[in-house]
């Protein structure tokens, strides 16, 4: 799997309770695809018949980029108590600039009734490094000359 990965829990009493986060590979480069994966025990009283997870990513203090997961894609929904776990890839965007990013990655309750309910929240550091240079002009001049 990927390896584990240093993160604070951005709420008190919640629901989830993530007890491993993972990513591979650690210290991505542009244009490639980062894996990660969780653990944690839900504590719910109630059944989630659905649930996103949203993510924002910033550079220093500039939001650069965010987005949606549909959570019961990822799991089997209704979410009961117990221990879950699941894993999604997201694509590095080829433009991403080297540097150390700050993800904040927030599980929210989508069940009528209860839109928007905070299940989980964890905050995490993620450092891009530099193209590959080397790797990417091989493979340029190896569609190029064959």
């Amino acid at each position: 799997m990927g390896e584990p990965v240093e993160y604070e829990v951005c709420g008190e009493g919640l629901p989830f309770s993530v007890t491993e986060l993972d990513i591979e590979p650690l210290k991505p480069r542009p244009g490639r695809t980062v894996m990660g994966s969780f653990k944690g025990n839900f504590s719910g009283d109630a059944p989630v018949e659905a649930a996103e997870v949203k993510f924002v990513v910033e550079l220093g203090s500039l939001e650069v980029g965010d987005g949606t997961l549909d959570l019961c894609e990822l799991l089997d929904c209704p979410l009961a108590p117990g221990e879950i776990g699941a894993s999604a890839e997201e694509k590095i965007p080829s433009i991403a600039p080297p540097g150390d990013y700050n993800v904040r990655i927030e599980a929210l309750d989508k069940t009528p009734g209860n839109e928007d309910v905070v299940l989980a929240c964890v905050e995490l550091g993620l450092t891009v490094r530099p193209p590959d240079v080397v790797g990417g002009a091989k493979d340029f001049f190896g569609r190029i000359f064959g």
